[in-house]
């Protein structure tokens, strides 16, 4: 019996070392959402363009990898997802940190990327943390740990996380 419980204290530590590489994998990329596309196109120049016209950036930023995500269907009434792997983490911040602003009334938005296991969190802490704004209270979400007035959110229940 002893023995499960250290091989699933193991397999534990062993997915949460995964998780945590492929969130380190992901910090330098961002996703954008919205962005009309064409069939064929040369996606990093839509997004250079798109970059150029939406935050007035005048030198061209450097990735390191630029795609949509899926497969390519003409019938599809939403585009495809782009994700941007930047070279620089100075310009994935810069463009991370004005999208707000510059894509406010858009119908373009700019998000970081997380694996699947950080996304399932996140969507489970979205309405606690508008509630917790809703009351006025300072609200910070880091990767999938919420923090209300500085202090780490814990739910009522571990089944909820």
């Amino acid at each position: 019996m002893e023995d499960i419980k250290i091989l699933n204290e193991a397999r534990a530590n062993l997915r949460e070392s995964m998780i945590d590489l492929k969130a380190r994998s992901m910090r330098d990329n961002l996703i954008f959402s919205g962005i009309w596309e064409e069939k064929n196109e040369d996606t990093e120049a839509v997004l250079q363009e798109f970059i150029h016209r939406k935050f007035k950036h005048y030198y061209e930023i450097s990735f390191e990898r630029v795609h949509r995500v899926g497969k390519w269907n003409e019938f599809n009434e939403y585009p495809r997802n782009i994700v941007a792997k930047f070279s620089f983490f100075k310009d994935r911040e810069f463009i991370r940190t004005r999208a707000p602003q510059k894509l406010s009334g858009t119908h373009v938005w700019v998000n970081e990327q997380y694996p699947t296991e950080i996304e399932e969190k996140r969507k489970k802490l979205y309405p606690v943390m508008r509630q917790a704004r809703k009351d006025k209270k300072k609200v910070k979400l880091v990767r999938d740990i919420l923090y209300i007035d500085g202090e780490v959110y814990i739910p009522n229940s571990l089944d909820q996380i």
